[in-house]
């Protein structure tokens, strides 16, 4: 599974919403860093529980 940026960063676009939460460009980056932290997490769960239920059903 090999995710474009496209595909990620649509997926952020959608969870942030069309307008800034907060007043400040600082503010803001903090905000899109931690979305961006957020749908890592995500993603590499999903990675993870793929393994997991991979090794589980080969063994």
């Amino acid at each position: 599974m090999i995710l474009t940026p496209q595909h990620s960063l649509s997926h952020i676009g959608r969870w942030q919403g069309d307008q800034a939460r907060y007043v400040g460009s600082r503010k803001n980056l903090f905000d899109l860093r931690r979305t961006a932290v957020v749908h890592n997490l995500h993603v590499l769960a999903k990675i993870f529980t793929h393994t997991t239920e991979q090794s589980a059903t080969s063994s």
